[in-house]
């Protein structure tokens, strides 16, 4: 088989930096075009390397290494559930372009250059409109914060929502209401009743109203809350409250919009 290098790189650094931009709006990453457009490069010659170098168990190990190392250098380092989301839009927009082109190969059907890109681009507007009208979280802004407690820090996704409202009554803090696992995982219920753990790290019961009633909920004020969005960095004082719901649209939790 002849593989005109040119033409290869050409197409694959073109495939992987819509796919990796498809994968970065999804996710509300921070898209930064010369990360994506490093790993575009890296990951093309990979893949001719590939191509012409490998085969059999290595193509397949190589297929899961290259995607991972392309989010890597676009992204930058997240979370393993992150990761794993990632990797499965990356993929099925990548199915989606190979799904067309193995079918016009089948076919016998053959493309001019020029064409090919253009069918290429295409699909990836399709890919990016598709992803972004079924992605539950197309609506939804989500914060970088790490929590500094006395048990240490811990990085978290949040949910922003307006209606988050609720107050510490003693200082008047707003309210960081995080799912039970996630908040357990901070301060375990073992910890919690320990009287001295709960002074150190100031638990609090904290009121709160929702649309099927009220509720008495346990917060602690951490030592420190540090938020990343949009590129800033910034220090807040809130509560840190267990909520009742096990699920926040795939997030840790709710953030207060009163914060930013």
């Amino acid at each position: 088989m002849v593989i005109y290098a040119d033409v290869y790189l050409a197409i694959n650094f073109i495939a992987d930096f819509f796919l990796l931009y498809i994968t970065g709006h999804f996710m509300k990453y921070e898209k930064k075009l010369c990360r994506i457009s490093l790993a575009s490069i890296v990951a093309s010659f990979l893949a001719l390397l590939t191509e012409l170098f490998s085969d059999g168990f290595a193509n397949v190990v190589l297929s899961i290494l290259i995607p991972a190392l392309m989010l890597f250098i676009s992204f930058g380092k997240k979370r393993k559930t992150q990761y794993l989301e990632s990797f499965i839009i990356l993929y099925g927009a990548s199915f989606a372009a190979g799904g067309i082109f193995s079918a016009l190969y089948e076919k016998g059907i053959s493309l001019p250059k020029p064409l090919i890109f253009v069918i290429f681009f295409a699909v990836f507007i399709f890919c990016f409109i598709y992803f972004d009208i079924f992605s539950l979280k197309r609506d939804c802004e989500t914060i970088d914060v790490t929590i500094n407690a006395q048990s240490g820090e811990k990085k978290l996704k949040l949910l922003c929502d307006s209606g988050c409202v609720a107050k510490e009554p003693i200082s008047g803090l707003p309210v960081i209401i995080l799912s039970p696992k996630v908040y357990d995982s901070i301060c375990s219920p073992e910890q919690r009743e320990n009287k001295d753990f709960a002074v150190k790290n100031k638990i609090r019961l904290i009121p709160i109203k929702t649309a099927i009633g009220s509720a008495i909920i346990e917060a602690f004020i951490p030592n420190a809350i540090i938020c990343n969005h949009k590129g800033k960095t910034t220090k807040l004082c809130a509560a840190v409250a267990r909520g009742n719901e096990t699920g926040f649209a795939g997030t840790d939790g709710i953030f207060p919009s009163t914060l930013l």
